[in-house]
């Protein structure tokens, strides 16, 4: 009988509480931090990038779709310089057949466009006026006017441009 109660005090011990998912999830952690630039390699910022966006290749970048959207952390003094690092391919312009018209959105206003009509790197700069972004977090949208589209048995993704990072500078 001994060996029988000393069994269930030790089988109780080990066993998992029954409020754990899984034995190899992390404990929780508070919130994680808003950042005012995306580096979109860096898996710290890929919470805030919350539509449209494909997994880091290369270690270094992210594919978007036609439309992406993020959350950065306002820049508190305006006006402040927002900036886009991207890269238009050639496979990209190619299957637009014309020009491509990048435009970036922050709360829902525009901020600019720029025409990209050469496969390449690109950086997007502009100002962000005093008046333009509301208090806390800032919605971004980040616009091609073209995009590859998916290819039947080949890449399923619609590829709009290749964006190593975003955000107030």
């Amino acid at each position: 009988m001994l060996i029988v109660l000393a069994a269930l005090a030790i089988f109780s011990a080990c066993s998992k509480p029954k409020d754990a998912e899984s034995p190899a999830a992390p404990a929780a952690t508070p919130a994680a931090p808003l950042y005012s630039y995306a580096q979109t390699s860096d898996l710290r910022v890929a919470p805030q990038l919350t539509k449209g966006w494909y997994g880091v290749e290369e270690g270094a970048w992210r594919w978007m779709a036609k439309e992406a959207e993020g959350t950065l952390k306002n820049p508190s003094v305006l006006p402040a310089q927002f900036e886009v690092r991207l890269t238009i391919p050639k496979p990209v312009l190619d299957a637009a057949g014309e020009p491509i018209k990048f435009s970036v959105l922050l709360d829902g206003k525009p901020l600019g466009e720029e025409t990209y009509k050469k496969d390449g790197p690109y950086i997007f700069e502009k100002t962000v006026p005093p008046g333009m972004l509301s208090p806390g977090p800032v919605a971004v949208t980040l616009q091609v006017s073209k995009a590859k589209p998916p290819v039947p048995n080949g890449d399923v993704r619609e590829l709009g441009a290749i964006v190593e990072g975003f955000g107030f500078k």
